[in-house]
């Protein structure tokens, strides 16, 4: 991990020429292309990148960290087991409207089993023409406080997507979770893509994702 992000740093400041401080990965727009790993979910359409070094967690130690059923069906995790991507396709396909409802919902139901649970940030954009409601929390685990940052994405199949990592380390991780989220591609809600849409982009080229929205919604 220290390695991937020394690289990762030092390949920043060659190609845009600026300062990037050691513990704050200073990336606003994209990873570059040579650290990541396209990850293709059971459609065959839907996909999304994430940092080339995760591998897939054995099945042994997935049953272990994910003891509740139904598990992710894709669970990417770094060497040391700290770090974990997971993604699902749910069976059912949700609205764009109504991800905030469902993320809403989720936040009810998880405070009242774990009312130690902190909510923090939740927004919501548009990637490649696909609505996507995001949030993070932390909770207390057997191993120590974890920070979470989970999506719902209104894909033609509904994808979960998230990522947990130790607290003291989701200043970095949820930067890069983030960027990874805004690399998804597939099929929206409505069966098309984003070439049916149409990509917008930025006067110097950079894809326009949408607007974040902080939502302070009385629970």
């Amino acid at each position: 991990m220290e390695k991937f992000l020394d690289e990762l740093i030092l390949s920043e400041r060659k190609k845009r020429k600026e300062k990037v401080l050691d513990e704050q990965i200073d990336l606003e727009r994209d990873l570059p292309e040579q650290y990541l790993q396209t990850v293709v979910m059971s459609d065959k359409t839907t996909s999304i990148k994430i940092p080339a070094f995760m591998n897939d967690l054995p099945e042994k130690l997935a049953e272990q960290k994910y003891e509740f059923e139904p598990k992710p069906q894709i669970i990417k995790s770094t060497q040391n087991g700290n770090v974990n991507f997971t993604f699902s396709l749910l069976d059912v396909s949700v609205e764009p409207g109504q991800l905030g409802e469902i993320c809403q919902g989720c936040k009810r139901a998880w405070r009242r089993i774990l009312p130690e649970m902190i909510f923090y940030e939740e927004g919501e954009e548009d990637i490649n023409g696909i609505r996507v409601h995001w949030m993070e929390y932390s909770n207390n685990a057997a191993g120590g406080k974890l920070y979470n940052f989970l999506f719902y994405a209104a894909t033609e199949q509904t994808l979960v997507g998230s990522m947990n990592c130790p607290y003291n380390k989701h200043e970095v991780w949820v930067k890069i979770a983030k960027l990874c989220m805004r690399t998804l591609k597939g099929r929206g809600y409505d069966g098309k893509t984003a070439a049916d849409h149409g990509n917008r982009e930025r006067d110097d080229g950079t894809q326009i994702y949408g607007a974040t929205s902080r939502i302070d919604e009385k629970l």
